[in-house]
């Protein structure tokens, strides 16, 4: 069905396109093409993408319903969770003690030691 939809919704606008360069070329056929894309559209093209616009709001439904009828779920359907923002202790600007301490005598960092994580430049 996607593929019905996709090649449809290419081929009467390429239809379409024909049509207009018609209008300015002078072609006999361009009448023929409109006719064409506008079916393509209209007949084809819209309704399947509305039905697959149907069916993915209903699969979505079924899917809340069921996260909404399952007793260990935690979050539940109109309530908001509060976010947390950064505190003392979990800021990301924090000095953190992880891995191995950059120091010496660069802005790169040369030599590594225990301790802390590297605050230097990158190297290039």
């Amino acid at each position: 069905m996607k593929a019905l939809k996709y090649i449809s919704g290419f081929s009467g606008a390429v239809l379409l396109i024909y049509w207009l360069l018609g209008i300015i070329f002078d072609f006999h056929v361009s009448f023929y093409f409109l006719i064409g894309g506008l079916i393509l559209f209209g007949l084809i093209y819209f309704p399947l993408a509305l039905l697959d616009k149907h069916r993915r709001e209903n699969r979505w439904d079924t899917i809340r319903d069921d996260q909404e009828k399952q007793p260990h779920s935690q979050k539940k359907r109109g309530k908001k969770t509060k976010r947390k923002g950064y505190g003392v202790s979990g800021s990301p600007y924090r000095e953190r003690s992880s891995g191995l301490r950059w120091e010496g005598g660069s802005v790169y960092g040369a030599n590594a030691k225990r301790g802390s994580r590297r605050s230097f430049l990158r190297r290039k």
